[in-house]
């Protein structure tokens, strides 16, 4: 979780205003909370966390965030669903994904439903890691079926081509550094640009 906030640099270019927030692969501690208890004062009206396993961390992980079913103060509504089934269209105003890729089956289709979801203007707060190879890949991930994607950098331009960006890092965080797994790490904050049509 320090991590994600090493990468963002103390999340500096997140925007005030979050308003209907989802983060999609929440896990069961979120990544929100560690956002907004880094930037204070963020204006969130609603929070929805996207998990597939939400009901059995609320049930069996003792620390879990959301375990009460609610996130902080906020307002929260907590959905057990895979980022692939999760189809919002033009919902959010933020959407929150970090390294959630490597976990999902099919990564285009998610990648598709992730854009889907936010409003035009919108802001999404991203981080994903890129290898050069399946050696590499293995190396940080394991090779096991709960992370079955190794995605390229091919795959993560386009996607993050349709946003204007706020807020751009491939720096290598001290974690990467020390797991020497030749991994780069992508951390982007960006506002989407209108568009007709730009499913991938």
């Amino acid at each position: 979780m320090l991590e994600h906030v090493e990468g963002f640099e103390g999340y500096r270019g997140v925007p005030q205003f979050l308003g209907n927030l989802v983060e999609i692969g929440a896990g069961p501690f979120t990544q929100t909370k560690y956002m907004v208890e880094t930037r204070r004062h963020l204006n969130i009206s609603h929070v929805t966390l996207v998990e597939p396993l939400a009901k059995e961390y609320m049930k069996n992980v003792a620390d879990c965030t959301y375990k009460e079913g609610r996130l902080l103060s906020y307002p929260t509504t907590i959905i057990s669903s895979k980022g692939e089934d999760f189809l919002q269209t033009k919902q959010f105003d933020t959407v929150v994904s970090m390294n959630v890729i490597e976990h999902v089956q099919d990564a285009l289709v998610f990648l598709d439903n992730l854009y889907n979801s936010i409003k035009d203007g919108g802001t999404l707060i991203w981080h994903e890691r890129y290898y050069m190879d399946n050696e590499s890949a293995d190396c940080a991930l394991g090779d096991n079926k709960l992370h079955p994607i190794r995605i390229t950098r091919h795959v993560i331009e386009p996607f993050l081509h349709m946003f204007d960006p706020l807020f751009y890092n491939v720096r290598q965080t001290l974690s990467m550094f020390f797991r020497s797994c030749n991994e780069t790490g992508v951390y982007f904050i960006g506002r989407k640009r209108p568009s007709l049509n730009n499913n991938l």
